[in-house]
């Protein structure tokens, strides 16, 4: 049972966790997508990687923006990652399941102590994304990220109780991790903090 509950729990942080370089996808027709999956490989999709950093021959301004664009989504993915997972653990507090409380009040904090501990990044990724992508990008992008999260949150909402008591105990841990704590990251700090907008 653990060995399942350690499984399911990776499924879902594999999952959420790659989100660290969106890419834009033109179909054939025309429509445009973005993902943070690499997609596969077809003779109709035009595949280009947003949020990585330019080439150098296009300059230092344009390394830093493509850089701390990057660095901004991997804090928006991380941060709807601790947001799903304060909102499934905190459905455990009022369950009677041996240890179920405690899981949530644990999750709960964990979550709120990662989000004082991203404050400052998280809102200033807001204006490093608004600053240098189109509207229109945002929009694929958030739901795009809600796309690939909600499959996840409800496979876990419909686990058996005894799996979510274990995924939500572990969040102390796994919010902890250098992958979650990007603010220990300094290249991911420097590249959102040191951001000055163009706009």
């Amino acid at each position: 049972m653990a060995h399942r509950t350690l499984g399911f729990a990776a499924l879902f942080l594999a999952g959420l966790c790659q989100a660290q370089t969106v890419y834009k996808v033109v179909g054939p027709d025309g429509k445009i997508g973005y993902t943070d999956r690499p997609p596969p490989p077809s003779a109709h999709t035009v595949v280009t990687t947003l949020g990585r950093a330019a080439p150098q021959e296009d300059g230092p301004a344009r390394a830093a923006t493509q850089w701390a664009v990057d660095a901004s989504l991997r804090v928006y993915y991380k941060q709807i990652i601790v947001h799903s997972a304060k909102r499934l653990c905190g459905m455990l507090a009022s369950d009677n399941f041996t240890g179920a409380k405690d899981a949530a009040a644990a999750a709960t904090r964990a979550a709120s102590t990662w989000e004082e501990r991203h404050a400052a990044l998280t809102r200033k990724k807001i204006v490093v994304v608004q600053d240098a992508l189109s509207d229109a990008k945002l929009n694929a992008i958030a739901d795009d990220a809600k796309r690939q999260n909600e499959p996840y949150v409800m496979r876990l909402s419909v686990a058996p109780i005894a799996e979510r008591v274990a995924w939500c105990k572990a969040m102390p841990t796994t919010l902890t991790m250098p992958e979650f704590d990007l603010a220990g990251d300094a290249r991911v700090v420097r590249a959102i903090m040191d951001y000055v907008p163009r706009k």
